[in-house]
C-alpha cells in the first residue's frame, strides 16, 4: 500500500502587547501522535487438520498497515463463503482503517456478517445467527502515551446449545459434544496484548481423542494496533 505524508502548520501571528507590536510565534497546530498503526477485519477464517480438508482462505479480510501520519481507509466486501467446516454465511462486510482527527489517531477494524450457520466437522449444526458484528479500536491522543483499546460485539438471534443471545454479547464458553469430537464455542473473546486488541465474536474449537485440535473456526475477528515504534 502506498502512503503519502502530510503535515499541517499554522503561520506565525502578530499580537499587540501594551500598544507595542510584538512578533509572537504561535505554536504549531494540534496534530495527532505519529504512531504506527495497523488493523484487520475478517469475515470468517477456518484452520483444520490438513488431511481432513483442503486449506480454506480467509473470507473477506480487510487489512491496513500504515506507518506514517496520513489517514487511510480500506474497505472490502467479498462474495459469500461456503465450506464444510463453516456451514454458510450471508453478506460479509469488513473494513480496516487508520484515521486522524485534530488531536487523536485511531486504528479500527469492523466486521459484520449475516445469516451465519456453522456446522461441525461431522456435519451437524452447531450455531446460527441472523447477524454478528464486531469492532476493535485503538486510539491515542496528543499529549498522552496511553493507547486506549476497546472492543465490542453485538448479535441478533445467536443460538448455540439451546441458548439465544441478542444485543451486546457476553463473554462465555460453551462446551458441546459432537460424536467423538469435543467442541468448545467461545463467545466474545477479547485479547489485549500491549497496544493491541483482538476481538473474536464467535470461535469454535474442535478436538479429537489422541489427535488434539482438529478445527478452529473464527467468525468476525477484528484487530487494532497502535505503537510509537514499528
Amino acid at each position: 500500500m502506498r502512503s503519502v505524508s502530510r503535515r499541517w502548520m499554522m503561520p506565525a501571528a502578530l499580537a499587540l502587547v501594551s500598544a507595542t507590536v510584538v512578533g509572537l510565534a504561535q505554536p504549531a497546530a494540534a496534530a495527532p501522535p505519529a504512531y504506527y498503526g495497523s488493523a484487520t477485519a475478517t469475515g470468517a477464517e477456518a484452520t483444520v487438520v490438513p488431511l481432513l480438508l483442503p486449506p480454506l482462505p480467509p473470507a473477506a479480510r480487510a487489512n491496513v498497515n500504515v506507518t506514517n501520519v496520513v489517514p487511510t481507509t480500506q474497505t472490502t466486501g467479498l462474495p459469500n463463503l461456503t465450506a464444510p467446516v463453516l456451514g454458510s454465511l450471508g453478506a460479509i462486510n469488513t473494513s480496516a482503517s487508520l484515521t486522524d482527527t485534530a488531536t487523536t489517531r485511531t486504528a479500527a477494524g469492523v466486521a459484520g456478517i449475516t445469516d451465519v450457520a456453522l456446522v461441525s466437522l461431522l456435519g451437524s449444526a452447531l450455531l446460527s445467527a441472523d447477524s454478528i458484528s464486531s469492532s476493535a479500536t485503538a486510539s491515542v491522543s496528543q499529549g498522552s502515551t496511553t493507547v486506549v483499546k476497546a472492543g465490542a460485539v453485538s448479535v441478533e438471534n445467536l443460538t448455540v446449545a439451546g441458548q439465544t443471545f441478542n444485543g451486546p454479547l457476553p463473554t462465555q464458553t460453551i462446551p458441546v459434544t459432537v460424536g467423538v469430537l469435543s467442541v468448545t464455542v467461545y463467545l466474545n473473546q477479547q485479547v489485549v496484548s500491549g497496544n493491541q486488541i483482538t476481538v473474536i465474536p464467535v470461535r469454535v474449537v474442535s478436538t479429537a481423542p489422541l489427535v488434539g485440535v482438529v478445527g478452529d473456526v473464527r467468525v468476525g475477528e477484528t484487530r487494532a494496533y497502535l505503537n510509537p515504534t514499528p
